[in-house]
């Protein structure tokens, strides 16, 4: 991800968020039982920047970020966005919008063994669901960090929250 100004676009880091799901997912049609995302819902705090002449920006704020700035015609406010996601097609999430980031790939594929639902236990209880959330923050180098880092503040860790199911369930319900 590209970073200006101690910060990231929304739209940027929305992207890397949807290409690192489908990259966990692959694009070939998930066997029975498999767990997969059926929706997701990505909470970022942003930062709106109003300048002199009334310019307002919204961006997210990287790690490092100097947010409090005095002596600037500029003023920094931190708001929250939250996006919700859907797979276009049940059980492909597969599309071409690049590689996804590889710290957030490696912690959902690891959330997704762990939560393995196609019942290789050898006992009677099948997963029939879960929600899992992933806090992250954004580098200055415009990575993804999803370990615990004692440096950051609560305006630079975002989450990612993942709606999980079978791969065989009806997303209607029915």
């Amino acid at each position: 991800m590209e970073v200006t100004s101690e910060s990231v676009a929304i739209r940027t880091l929305v992207e890397v968020v949807k290409s690192s799901i489908c990259e966990v997912q692959g694009a070939a049609e998930p066997r029975a039982g498999e767990l997969v995302a059926a929706s997701a819902t990505l909470t970022l705090h942003v930062m709106m920047d109003t300048t002199v002449g009334g310019k307002v920006d919204l961006r997210v704020p990287v790690i490092g970020a100097h947010l409090r700035i005095g002596g600037r015609r500029a003023r920094h406010r931190m708001h929250s966005v939250r996006v919700s996601l859907v797979p276009e097609h049940h059980g492909r999430t597969h599309h071409d919008h690049g590689a996804g980031d590889p710290e957030l790939v490696m912690a959902l594929r690891a959330i997704r063994d762990l939560m393995d639902g196609t019942g290789r236990g050898g006992h009677s209880w099948s997963v029939a669901g879960g929600t899992v959330q992933v806090s992250f923050a954004v580098t200055d180098e415009g990575s993804i960090s999803v370990g615990l880092n004692s440096d950051r503040s609560d305006e630079h860790v975002h989450s990612l929250e993942l709606e999980l199911q079978p791969a065989d369930a009806d997303p209607a319900g029915s």
